[in-house]
């Protein structure tokens, strides 16, 4: 693998913040960059986009991985001037959440079944049938059956219509 393949492996696997191992990671994925003759601005991008988890990652902290990186690899800098991304705005559940209450107010039952591309106009009991029907094409190959045991062929992975 070239070395710009193996920084774009790294910067697209990272784990998650919080424990999963992220701030290390961030240096090895700089060191893969800088080797590979990547922009530290590009990986200084490339870093913040792709870094998640439950722990909020500093620009510090990326800038840090790349500065490490860059002096390794010789570069004299003793801070590399990054262009900041606009951060993502923190994610408030509970102004979204009333937002779409605000939307919906006055809005009954028979507005939403007007609204529905399908009409359910069939039993409740025939629900799956015509689940699997809207949502898979006959020939569609389906597994049902318990988490983290083997399909088998015509026992538990079968076509959307055999189900």
């Amino acid at each position: 693998m070239t070395a710009l393949g193996k920084y774009k492996d790294a910067v697209n696997n990272l784990p998650p913040s919080g424990g999963g191992g992220c701030n290390q990671a961030l240096l090895g994925a700089a060191n893969h960059g800088v080797y590979a003759g990547v922009d530290p601005q590009q990986i200084y991008n490339d870093l913040r986009d792709h870094v998640y988890g439950s722990r909020p990652v500093s620009d510090r902290e990326i800038e840090r991985a790349i500065d490490k990186a860059l002096a390794d690899k010789g570069y004299n800098v003793v801070r590399y001037d990054f262009k900041k991304k606009k951060q993502k705005p923190a994610f408030d559940g509970k102004k979204i959440r009333n937002k779409i209450i605000a939307q919906g107010k006055g809005i009954e039952e028979e507005d939403f079944w007007a609204a529905s591309p399908i009409k359910f106009d069939w039993p409740h009991y025939e629900d799956p049938i015509h689940l699997l029907n809207h949502l898979y094409r006959p020939d569609d190959l389906l597994f049902i059956g318990e988490r983290y045991t083997p399909g088998i062929l015509q026992k538990t992975i079968r076509t959307a219509v055999e189900w």
